[in-house]
């Protein structure tokens, strides 16, 4: 068996992901490391000097199957965006551009990860290198100083550890990987002929799926929204008490505001909810909810911060331009107020502010906002027709069925006012109001957040915290 093993000294990971800049890629493809090892053979030495015996290493590794891969969970550092002075100054241009302050500014990323073992291995269980071959390989890997990004300094080795694989090469695996294929080694000489490492450049590599050797546990549902937000908390002097949950609406039609003036330019319809001539948007889009502080004896219900909450599938660019728009955003502006936010990059201890309080999986869940019909049931509030909106009300959020409902004036979850004292939706000016109702949903199975539903839902009304299971006491009574 060879292994590979390769250990970040700083415990930290830089490394880009080819297909998206502000991502970080892990854990290191294994096509990486071995264009690692191509350039500690070339880069010390002339190409004309590279050793016989290093070449001959590199052919016989490329030739091996894709490796078993050891490593652990990461957690990937907030990206922000920096603009960089360049370096390189074009031939014949005036001498002063060079200066700091003169230069062009490009916008860089730096995506990192924080492993929780700094150690990565990579195994081939059925090779069995010549013994020369296994020498010159060490010798390669000791040279290799970073793998990534030149920050990301490394310590790499041949070793006679085995592998604890936790991930392998598996037809149909969620996971693709670069590896490195027979041919490789001529294949990089060959794109360094061409871009001589000045011009931007795709390295050759071939795709290989992985999965991990364990049974991976069962997808927990969820809807059309995705739990990784942007979060933006509320700022209050010392003198001033946060508004209150009854004002969500007010602050989440001025957040909406300030993000479409903060973007300058049409959006799509994943971020604005509307087509290009106007219409509203039938696809998922962008909501803005309203964070309040609930759910404990002294809860006050006040907003200590707002989200926002993109559906799953936005778009890269999208994504990309709503991230700098929320960063220039530090005051909201509405009719008769105003109040200071400020953006959250950090693990935050209030709870409120943690996107995952919001979207455990739970099987029971209620509304700390009210949800908003889509029309009237003619039965009233209280009626199999009133629950039967609510279960179509889910299935247009993306949810699963819920198993059953409840509509009741206050909410199980402990600070939340009762919903009449929550304003009533109107959609738009002189529309009637919408019908109003706390809810409770039990589903079959534990579901992920964020479950926000209803025809408030892209403001922040029909947005739901996990509960205990309410219904579970009728059930055990006997």
């Amino acid at each position: 068996m060879l292994t590979i093993e390769v250990e970040f000294l700083l415990g930290r990971c830089y490394a880009t992901d080819v297909t998206r800049r502000d991502e970080a890629e892990w854990p290191p493809h294994p096509a990486r490391l071995f264009s690692a090892l191509v350039n500690a053979v070339f880069d010390s030495p002339p190409e004309s000097e590279a050793s016989s015996i290093e070449i001959e290493a590199l052919h016989f590794l490329e030739a091996l199957d894709p490796p078993v891969i050891e490593a652990s969970s990461a957690t990937h550092r907030d990206v922000k965006v920096h603009f960089v002075p360049v370096n390189d100054t074009p031939k014949g241009a005036d001498f002063h551009r060079v200066l700091p302050e003169l230069r062009t500014r490009k916008e860089r990323y730096f995506p990192s990860v924080t492993p929780e073992n700094p150690m990565v291995r990579y195994g081939w269980p059925a090779a069995q290198p010549e013994a020369r071959v296994a020498a010159a390989l060490a010798v390669m890997s000791a040279r290799i100083a970073y793998l990534g990004h030149s920050s990301s300094l490394v310590r790499v080795s041949v070793s006679d550890v085995g592998t604890r694989p936790s991930l392998v090469p598996t037809p149909g695996g969620s996971l693709i990987l670069r590896v490195a294929g027979k041919g490789q080694l001529d294949a990089l000489r060959h794109a360094w002929q061409v871009h001589r490492g000045t011009r931007t450049r795709t390295l050759p590599s071939r795709h290989v799926a992985y999965a991990s050797p364990e049974p991976q546990p069962a997808v927990i549902p969820s809807g059309y929204f995705s739990d990784r937000w942007l979060v933006l908390r509320t700022v209050h002097s010392s003198g001033n008490r946060p508004l209150s949950i009854k004002s969500a609406t007010v602050l989440t039609k001025a957040l909406r505001d300030a993000l479409l003036a903060a973007l300058g330019r049409p959006s799509s319809p994943a971020i604005s909810g509307h087509e290009a001539d106007g219409s509203p948007s039938q696809s998922p889009h962008l909501a803005f909810i309203a964070l309040p502080d609930v759910g404990h004896m002294h809860a006050h219900a006040g907003i200590l911060g707002l989200a926002l909450v993109s559906p799953v599938n936005l778009p890269a660019d999208d994504e990309r331009r709503l991230r700098q728009a929320v960063q220039s955003i530090s005051r909201l502006y509405w009719s008769g107020g105003e109040i200071h936010v400020e953006n959250l990059t950090e693990r935050q201890e209030r709870a409120t502010l943690r996107s995952a309080t919001w979207c455990r999986p739970s099987r029971a869940w209620a509304t700390v906002t009210p949800f908003v019909f889509d029309r009237f049931p003619k039965s009233g509030r209280w009626g199999a027709e009133a629950e039967s909106l609510v279960i179509a009300a889910c299935a247009y959020a993306g949810l699963p069925k819920p198993r059953r409902v409840a509509l009741v004036r206050i909410s199980p979850v402990l600070g939340v006012p009762p919903v009449a004292d929550f304003p009533l939706w109107v959609r738009k000016a002189n529309a009637p109001a919408r019908l109003q109702s706390h809810v409770v949903l039990e589903f079959d199975e534990p579901i992920a957040g964020p479950v926000l539903i209803g025809a408030g839902r892209f403001f922040g009304y029909g947005l739901c915290r996990p509960v205990r299971n309410l219904f579970a006491e009728d059930e055990d009574e006997g």
